[in-house]
């Protein structure tokens, strides 16, 4: 008898121990302010629907190296993301892509100058970046496919070793969970 009230009274520990904790978690997620949550890209945008407002660009200018990235901050060291428009997809072999996006994988070695030396090449805004690949976004003023394939080509041509990719835009599109 003592037995089995001993074993009863640890699981009765067990499960108040287990309910306070799961109380605690819950205090904890509600008071956490949200910047604590880390600022995590995926590499490719996430199309925003035609009634969200969306931001019109000017054309790069070399006088201000600031004019060059949509979010005004030079070099940022935290990623960044600006939505690309569903209006700007196009469908060629069978496979969505944006006509105006290009995203340029650079080396660890590469800066935030090496990625404005490219959007003054192309013509871009710096419409993303991701600091953990070193991956930039750019948004290019083309509106069909061969001139989208002319930009990738002309960084392509580069030739630079700081370079590890050119790639058009797919549209990141998460498959349902069965």
């Amino acid at each position: 008898m003592r037995k089995s009230m001993v074993i009863t009274i640890i699981i009765i520990a067990i499960l108040v121990g287990g309910i306070a904790f799961f109380m605690f978690l819950q205090k904890e997620r509600e008071v956490q302010p949200a910047s604590v949550i880390p600022d995590v890209l995926s590499p490719q945008p996430v199309a925003t629907p035609s009634f969200a407002p969306q931001p019109v660009l000017s054309p790069p200018s070399p006088a201000d190296p600031k004019l060059l990235w949509f979010n005004g901050e030079r070099c940022p060291k935290k990623g960044f993301s600006i939505p690309s428009k569903k209006e700007d997809l196009v469908v060629k072999d069978g496979i969505n892509f944006f006509v105006n996006v290009v995203d340029v994988n650079f080396t660890g070695a590469a800066t935030c100058e090496d990625a404005e030396r490219i959007a003054l090449l192309i013509g871009a805004k710096i419409i993303g970046f991701e600091p953990i690949t070193n991956l930039y976004e750019f948004e290019i003023p083309t509106r069909t496919v061969q001139e989208l394939e002319a930009a990738i080509a002309k960084v392509k041509a580069l030739g630079d070793p700081k370079i590890e990719g050119v790639f058009s835009v797919v549209p990141f599109t998460p498959e349902p969970i069965p």
